[in-house]
């Protein structure tokens, strides 16, 4: 999954069309929600829709405010 998102970060970067990089991922990575993202026409909003829109975000906040002793 975080392969997938690497993905269309780097292809955001480079102006690529996101739907094309959404063909190239992995298919055990994709996630339901994976298609929305498509809609981002740059990182600001690639990293709204991720961070804060998805699961994912939720678990880095879990990671990085829940200290593990």
């Amino acid at each position: 999954m975080i392969d997938n998102i690497i993905l269309l970060i780097t292809g955001t970067l480079h102006e690529r069309d996101t739907h094309e990089l959404l063909q190239r991922c992995h298919p055990l990575g994709i996630f339901d929600t994976m298609p929305a993202l498509c809609v981002a026409t740059n990182v600001e909003e690639l990293y709204q829709s991720v961070l804060v829109e998805t699961a994912l975000g939720m678990s880095f906040f879990l990671l990085l405010y829940n200290p593990v002793y």
